[in-house]
């Protein structure tokens, strides 16, 4: 990685939970969505940051004969490109997960490839629950994750060594809608990782249903996305322990109240 962003994109999704580096050893640095993801690393874009359009079509390609299961595209663009959206149409019909950074000037203008149909569109919110300046908004939005001064890996060549045991890597801080879809595309992977669920569409719906939609911010996330904000305690149970509750007290039955003082109750209903 020639820029830092990539490295920074792929620690959110899956950095090692306790890493233990230095000698001696010990834990440094952050923890990814889904420590256990594997990761399959395209580069696209150049050292400058710029990205270009054929070389993500073909990085879409090698996904799907690679069996990947999920894309991350932090990155994107404001003009609409039909070949770009054929590639993304391709990896949703093959079985992918599609998850796009939503953008970072601050508008509800569509950004592509995030505003794609059959990808999740994820703006940031920040500590508070709030969406920062830059973070993009509208009715095309999905759902909404943290990307406001984020923590994660960073390339070895950009960190200086500071001597202490155990600190031997490279971690920054950077604020975007880039930062926010790979906390969504981790959580993909771990929702996919449920024995129930075997579809992208499944992924999608579990996601996507189980947001949170108020926040704790006076403004709620909904307001400014399609579904809130990205639970992922809620995404892991959705469907099996966060459902409405149901009653259950057996089938019904009649009590006769014998002895005439209204001491008993006289039906219960099991439904």
């Amino acid at each position: 990685d020639d820029h830092g962003h990539g490295t920074h994109v792929a620690g959110t999704i899956a950095a090692a939970m306790d890493n233990p580096t230095g000698s001696p050893g010990r834990p440094e640095g952050v923890v990814g969505v889904a420590p256990n993801a594997r990761i399959l690393a395209y580069k696209v874009c150049r050292s400058d940051g710029s990205c270009d359009d054929f070389a993500i079509q073909q990085a879409i390609a090698r996904a799907i004969t690679d069996g990947a299961n999920i894309i991350n595209m932090s990155l994107g663009e404001s003009e609409y490109s039909q070949s770009l959206n054929d590639a993304v149409q391709d990896a949703w019909n093959a079985g992918l997960v599609i998850v796009a950074g939503a953008g970072n000037d601050g508008t509800t203008a569509p950004f592509y490839p995030a505003a794609f149909d059959n990808v999740i569109s994820v703006p940031a919110f920040d500590e508070d629950h709030r969406r920062p300046s830059f973070s993009k908004y509208g009715n095309w939005v999905d759902i909404s994750a943290p990307g406001n001064v984020i923590m994660s890996s960073y390339p070895m060549a950009s960190c200086a060594a500071s001597g202490v045991p155990g600190d031997t890597g490279c971690y920054t801080w950077l604020s975007g809608t880039s930062m926010a879809s790979p906390h969504v595309a981790g959580a993909a992977a771990l929702v996919w990782s449920r024995s129930d669920v075997t579809t992208n569409s499944q992924v999608v719906d579990i996601l996507l249903n189980s947001a949170n939609p108020q926040g704790v911010s006076a403004a709620r996330l909904d307001s400014w996305t399609i579904h809130g904000g990205l639970n992922l305690h809620n995404a892991m149970s959705y469907g099996s322990t966060n459902l409405p509750p149901v009653a259950n007290a057996g089938a019904d039955r009649t009590i006769v109240d014998s002895g005439g003082d209204g001491g008993e109750l006289v039906t219960l209903d099991g439904s």
